[in-house]
């Protein structure tokens, strides 16, 4: 096998995006497509090339035309349909946000550890989430403990990131392997990097692998495009090189405006701005600072018993270094990260769907303009030093009028409107550059499953962020 053979899961805008990458990639090609209607699958297939449509994803999974699936559900349906997928024997590549609660993201990396790929068979999905669905009201409360340094973990012997003690509705903390080690550098493996969960992920799969003797555990992977991009990896070099000295403030958002009956207001389907925007500032904060210890947040509802529509949040990390984000759901577009360091600063323009290609690093008066140039994360000579305080307008990077917002897109149930098609591309036309941040994470995730180097965020990163998320929705829900 050359190139793994990917079916979709959603006939939606996501799907189209990640076709558009797929045709760019040597290691992934879409093969099948699978939606609730029929003729919604065929259409798409028609429209796409698809060769192979399913009208029921469990059609899909039961099929022998795909070794992997890429979920663009809504989030509600994330963790029921990767273990179904994963039961199946099919990899998978979910879309963020991985899953509504630790429990969940732990669950589904259980089955891709329980189940041997390549399997064929029907899946069930009737038992593949099982009673698995976020319960805030029973979740305790997300505060670290003063007495101890360490970012919020569970003191248990499993040793997994903040689950709930019912006997005393408080976190405990303790040291997390993270916070010493810092962000990867570009080019090096996960593995090589001793006291991070991206090396104790590779180090388990590579001692799965050596088990085995064969090349064939499932893989399984929560879909943030933009940790895969040249552009976060230079960004990630930079600050592991010290260029800005000790990181001591993150700060990060990312706004969007959507109709009130748009998917993304759902509380049904997992709306909400926390969820779908959130999430990425949540995961840049952990990928350049590590874990929080402390989160306070504050949120707007979407009116009375609706998803948060606006969240604000700080959080402490180790080493006294502080984040906050905001996201919004009603708002102008903004996308936004900056890593400020005792001595300097990096600005990322364009930081989650990775169009720049750039990053700005500050020192003093002079900031200079850093180039991604490959997937190593190779950067080129700066090729301007913007005088202090001034702002070249190439750094906003609004979409075009009648562009698409990659977090729309999704296979609505039956009577939902779809107000994504505002956003949806004009036909037979497609944002290259848009599509380059998710060819390479079909390459990264391909080339795992391939047989390459293990994935460096694997299933302890996954459930990590899905604690992170909880904490935070615990904190403005004032749990």
């Amino acid at each position: 096998m050359t190139r793994v053979r990917w079916g979709l899961l959603g006939a939606g805008a996501m799907g189209r995006e990640a076709l558009s990458a797929a045709a760019d990639s040597s290691r992934a090609v879409f093969t099948a497509v699978a939606s609730r209607s029929p003729a919604k699958a065929r259409a798409f297939a028609d429209a796409t090339g698809v060769e192979h449509s399913f009208g029921s994803y469990a059609d899909l999974l039961a099929s022998d035309v795909v070794d992997a699936v890429y979920i663009a559900l809504p989030v509600s349906l994330h963790t029921e349909w990767t273990i179904a997928a994963l039961r199946a024997g099919k990899h998978v590549l979910c879309e963020k946000p991985f899953a509504l609660s630790a429990a969940e993201a732990a669950a589904c990396f259980d089955a891709a550890d329980g189940t041997p790929a390549s399997r064929s068979g029907r899946a069930d999905p009737s038992d593949a989430a099982g009673p698995l669905r976020a319960d805030t009201s029973a979740g305790g409360t997300f505060r670290a403990d003063t007495s101890a340094a360490g970012p919020l973990r569970a003191d248990t012997p499993a040793g997994g990131p903040l689950r709930a003690d019912a006997g005393a509705p408080r976190w405990a903390a303790a040291p997390s392997s993270t916070s010493a080690a810092g962000p990867l550098p570009a080019g090096a493996s996960a593995a090589a990097v001793p006291g991070t969960l991206a090396a104790a992920g590779a180090a388990r799969a590579e001692a799965e692998s050596e088990a085995s003797g064969v090349v064939g555990r499932l893989v399984c992977a929560e879909g943030f495009m933009y940790r895969h991009h040249p552009q976060t990896a230079l960004a990630r070099s930079l600050v592991a090189s010290g260029a800005i000295g000790s990181v001591a403030f993150i700060r990060s958002a990312l706004t969007v405006s959507v109709p009130p009956d748009d998917i993304r207001r759902s509380v049904a389907l997992g709306g909400g701005a926390l969820l779908d925007l959130g999430c990425y500032c949540v995961s840049a904060t952990r990928l350049f600072g590590g874990p929080p210890i402390n989160v306070s947040a504050t949120y707007i509802p979407d009116g009375p018993g609706g998803v948060d529509l606006r969240v604000a949040a700080t959080l402490t990390l180790a080493d006294g270094v502080l984040a906050q984000f905001d996201v919004g759901l009603d708002l102008p577009r903004r996308d936004e990260l900056e890593v400020v360091g005792t001595e300097g600063r990096l600005v990322i323009p364009d930081p989650w769907l990775c169009r720049a290609g750039y990053v700005e690093l500050t020192h003093g008066d002079i900031t200079e303009r850093r180039f991604a140039d490959s997937p190593s994360g190779t950067h080129g000579a700066s090729t301007s030093d913007l005088p202090s305080g001034t702002h070249d307008d190439a750094s906003s990077y609004d979409l075009p009028s009648g562009t698409r917002d990659d977090a729309s897109s999704y296979d609505l149930p039956s009577g939902t409107r779809d107000d994504a098609s505002s956003y949806d591309l004009p036909s037979g036309t497609h944002d290259a550059s848009t599509s380059d941040a998710y060819r390479f994470e079909f390459d990264a995730v391909s080339a795992a499953i391939l047989g390459g180097a293990p994935l460096e965020f694997g299933r302890d990163d996954a459930v990590e962020q899905a604690s992170v998320l909880s904490a935070v929705r615990a904190a403005y829900l004032g749990q």
